[in-house]
This record gives C-alpha cells, structure tokens and sequence, in this order.
C-alpha cells in the first residue's frame, strides 16, 4: 500500500471514531392497527370492559413500548404482550398519558392487548403506541 493510501486510511478511520451503532427502529402502531375498542377524532378509546389486540412481530427478548393518549375518570388498564403481562396499571390521572413498558415476551408473532378493567370507571384513549426493541 502507497503512503498516500495508508493516509486516507487513516483519515476513514479517524473519521468513524466517534460513530456509533444506529438507534433500534421504532414501529408506531396506530390506532386503525387495533381490534377493539372504539374510534373517535383518529384516537383508539377504550372504556369499561372493552379491550383492543394487534398483533406484532418480536424478534428480540426485551421489547419497549410506550402508549401515548389521555385518561378521563380513574380507569384500571391491563397490558400484555404475549404471555408477558404488566399487570393491571392505574394511568396518572392527568389528562395526557404517556406510559412505558417493557416486557420479555418470547420471539415471534405476539398480541399486544390492552384492556381497560369492568369495575373501574373511566376512559382511555390513545393516539399512538411506540414500540422497540433495542
């Protein structure tokens, strides 16, 4: 190798010093992406009793996913992926919601579900729910 080529080498390496491996990719699932549920203003509602499932497809162990909407009352929310469950979650009572999971579900096609709780009085609705797997 030339010294000219053994310095741009050298330059190419400097200069992918400071990368790094891309970001994981981010699916949103919007609300027409559900079964369940009702629609209303392009938002995904859910109240007492209803629930609404998608299906997605996990290729890592540790999968993210954040709900992104606004709670009216005091509504009880279960979350599940798969057999994986975050169990039964009370959103903050605030008008906006933007909640995160993170669960281990195994690999393949798995239901994200969310069901809002009969005995609970309230109402979610969400716009987009962000899901990753870093």
């Amino acid at each position: 190798m030339t010294r000219g080529g053994v310095l741009l080498l050298a330059v190419v390496l400097a200069a992918c010093r400071g990368s790094a491996a891309p970001p994981a990719p981010v699916l949103t699932l919007l609300p027409a992406a559900f079964e369940g549920g009702s629609r209303s203003d392009g938002s995904l509602c859910l109240a007492q009793g209803q629930s609404a499932s998608v299906t997605v497809h996990v290729h890592r162990r540790s999968v993210t996913f954040t709900l992104r909407g606004t709670v009216a009352g005091a509504p009880l929310l279960d979350v599940s992926l798969g057999p994986e469950s975050a169990g039964r979650v009370a959103p903050p009572a605030s008008k906006r919601m933007e909640q995160t999971f993170r669960l281990r579900p195994p690999p393949g096609d798995q239901v994200l579900r969310l069901a809002l709780a009969p005995e609970a009085a309230g109402e979610v609705c969400l716009g987009d729910v962000a899901l990753t797997q870093p």
